[in-house]
């Protein structure tokens, strides 16, 4: 395999790592507010309805906890497939059966983060039912 195909061959799992970068920003940014709002809860005098918000702070930063897991997993494998395509290539080896199953799985790993996501974001928005 010439080089440049593992290169034309690596822009999908690139465009993963670019896009897991970019939700990882979104998950991060998140999970800060979250603790800035957990952090003002604490500090106030107890009351339940404040320690009812507490517990829903917590829920939420556990979902987002396990989606940024995930959404590592999801780049660590990635970038994987992108180090054994080249490294394939520069042995020559041409049964590449494994690399289709790495960013199958890769996209998984992506996709049941995005469901923690969506979770997080659900519970966000019950805090303001009527």
């Amino acid at each position: 395999m010439v080089y440049s195909d593992v290169i034309e061959q690596s822009v999908a799992p690139a465009f993963l790592l670019g896009a897991v970068a970019s939700f990882l920003s979104v998950l991060n940014l998140r999970y800060n507010r979250i603790i800035d709002q957990r952090n003002l809860i604490s500090a106030s005098e107890p009351d339940q309805v404040l320690q009812m918000k507490r517990k829903i702070l917590t829920r939420r930063a556990r979902f987002l906890n396990r989606a940024t897991i995930l959404a590592l997993i999801s780049a660590a494998l990635a970038a994987t497939l992108i180090v054994a395509s080249f490294c394939y290539a520069l042995l020559e080896i041409t049964e590449q059966r494994g690399l289709p199953a790495l960013f199958t799985i890769s996209l998984v790993f992506l996709g049941v983060a995005f469901i923690d996501f969506s979770r997080e974001v659900v519970a966000s928005r019950s805090e303001f039912k009527d």
